[in-house]
């Protein structure tokens, strides 16, 4: 959790006693993102995060154990943690993101002014990567349809760049 980062309010959180796997208790995030579980007996539990529509959870674990988090990527649900008496753990937590996207059209620049004028046609069959800027790795391939549109969507928001590799025939036009 990185300063500036906001909490998510509305998201419903579990509390399941880790002996029996029951549920004990449920609740929601505040205005701020933040939810507390009061006056539990001591014992072993863990929290399940309900994702809300439209978002995905971030990667488990890394970091510092405070600033982590502790969310399961494919379930929401963090490891079992002992509370003894009179203690109050505040560092359960799960983050989440919204799916970013990026796309958009190959046309053919029929007078090569660099521009998209109205009338240019798309271009199909336009094989487009994406590199993710940081490893300069592959993310994705894809090809743009019969219309010259192209997408990549469920990304993980981060800085990202294209490249088009130039079909036969043609060249591309001025930047």
């Amino acid at each position: 959790q990185d300063v500036g980062e906001p909490g998510i309010p509305g998201v419903t959180v579990e509390l399941y006693d880790c002996a029996t796997n029951t549920l004990v208790n449920t609740t929601a995030t505040d205005s701020s993102g933040l939810y507390l579980f009061t006056g539990l007996v001591p014992g072993d539990y863990h929290v399940k995060f309900i994702k809300p529509a439209g978002y995905e959870f971030t990667t488990q674990d890394v970091g510092s154990d405070v600033t982590d988090s502790d969310a399961n990527t494919s379930t929401g649900v963090a490891i079992c943690t002992t509370l003894d008496s009179g203690e109050s753990d505040l560092t359960w937590d799960a983050g989440l993101y919204r799916p970013a996207a990026l796309g958009d059209y190959v046309w053919e620049d029929l007078n090569r002014n660099g521009q998209q004028d109205v009338g240019e046609p798309g271009v199909a069959g336009v094989t487009v990567e994406l590199y993710n800027c940081a490893t300069n790795t592959l993310v994705g391939t894809t090809a743009t349809d019969s219309s010259g549109l192209y997408l990549f969507t469920g990304l993980v928001p981060g800085d990202y760049h294209v490249v088009f590799v130039k079909p036969a025939g043609y060249e591309f036009t001025t930047q």
